[in-house]
């Protein structure tokens, strides 16, 4: 199935694979330099070629990603929604620095979703958003989506996004149980891996000074849905996003 954006343009990760195998080389004596002397000279021209080269490789690069990306989809056009889910959740802590706590880092992906959602929802009411799938049965070969069908893709995405979280939580907390134990080996090695364990206690204390929430998954799914409720009650236009999600609790005490 292919699934066409209009006005996007968005970078995905490049999954293309790579296939170098190391050349045989076989052992020869050295020459004395001193007997075979060379002088390597670079016109201007050979300058401007390799330049060029290089500005054409960083190119065909993107071109790659985009095309990837492209790919991707048309094999599980789901993963559209992961990229915008992504992306939004990027524009939320792009220049955040520092400790976040679970509950911090739970209202950015919420915010992420709702953003999305948002964006989703007034594109079919403007009628500005258009999304093509492709579809057999349609004389052109493709159809557009409806919104129902964009916002079952972007729960799915969000979905995904919420058990990573939960999982990373959890790994976080056993990380920290073992952590103790090597931070001493870790200081003694050498002065980078002390400053990399000091500032991994930093961040061990105090995630351990938090109350760690029961049920996280549950408990995103929950807020998610009284996002949704409020949406549909409120004017957008006359109440902010920010100031909706201000109103939801995510994770209770």
């Amino acid at each position: 199935m292919n699934i066409h954006i209009s006005g996007e343009n968005r970078l995905a990760p490049n999954y293309e694979l790579t296939n170098n195998k190391p050349k045989m080389i076989q052992n020869s004596p050295s020459p004395n330099a001193d007997e075979c002397p060379v002088k390597v000279t670079i016109s201007e021209e050979g300058k401007n070629a390799c330049k060029n080269s290089v500005v054409d490789t960083e190119k065909t690069n993107y071109d790659t990603m985009l095309e990837n990306r492209a790919n991707l989809m048309e094999q599980k056009p789901e993963i559209h929604y992961v990229f915008l889910l992504g992306n939004k959740l990027a524009e939320i802590t792009e220049h955040d620095e520092g400790y976040h706590s679970i509950e911090e880092k739970g209202s950015a992906l919420l915010e992420a979703y709702a953003s999305a959602y948002d964006e989703i929802v007034q594109g079919y009411a403007d009628g500005t958003r258009n999304v093509y799938v492709e579809d057999e049965t349609a004389e052109s070969g493709y159809r557009k989506m409806t919104m129902e069908e964009e916002i079952s893709g972007l729960d799915a995405a969000y979905q995904k996004y919420v058990s990573g979280f939960e999982t990373r939580i959890h790994q976080a907390v056993d990380a920290s149980k073992a952590f103790d134990k090597y931070m001493a080996k870790l200081s003694k090695i050498d002065i980078h891996r002390a400053k990399m364990s000091t500032k991994a206690k930093k961040f061990f204390d105090k995630m351990n000074e938090e109350d760690i929430p029961v049920n996280i998954s549950d408990s995103m799914l929950g807020a998610k849905q009284k996002f949704i409720e409020m949406y549909s009650q409120y004017d957008t236009k006359s109440l902010s996003l920010k100031s909706m999600l201000e109103n939801i609790k995510i994770f209770s005490k």
